[in-house]
């Protein structure tokens, strides 16, 4: 049987890929969302793809990219706080602001120097130390 998902399925499947840490593939299904929406809820959906992509780019190394998305998606989703549409955002904002946090203290020049002289720099944060990066219904 060939169903279409609806709307809620695909932000659900998006949200379980973002909080098992596979933020490019949440990014991809909500961008397939976010092409068709309109008003609060396309605005709420960039802010979410652009924290998602943040997190991507932290992942891969990319330092200055992931600051500059958290950045811009936190100025969209700032007016949905503490909540839109049965999402939790305040949870969600404080356990990236723990994981980025040395991203904010650094000064924008240094992290792209940083970036020009090790393309392909990879790091773990220990699972201890580690927040976990989730959204919350």
């Amino acid at each position: 049987m060939n169903r279409k998902i609806t709307e809620d399925e695909a932000f659900r499947a998006g949200t379980d890929l973002f909080n098992r840490g596979e933020y490019f593939a949440a990014h991809e299904i909500w961008e397939e969302i976010w092409l068709a929406a309109g008003g609060e809820t396309r605005r709420f959906l960039q802010g979410l793809i652009q924290w998602a992509l943040s997190l991507y780019h932290f992942q891969r190394g990319n330092l200055k990219g992931a600051r500059k998305l958290f950045e811009s998606g936190d100025l969209l989703l700032k007016p949905f706080n503490p909540e839109f549409q049965g999402v939790s955002l305040s949870p969600l904002r404080n356990d990236m602001v723990i994981c980025l946090q040395e991203l904010f203290q650094c000064p924008v020049e240094l992290l792209a120097g940083f970036e020009d002289a090790e393309k392909n720099v990879r790091f773990e944060i220990l699972p201890r130390e580690r927040p976990v990066i989730s959204i919350r219904f």
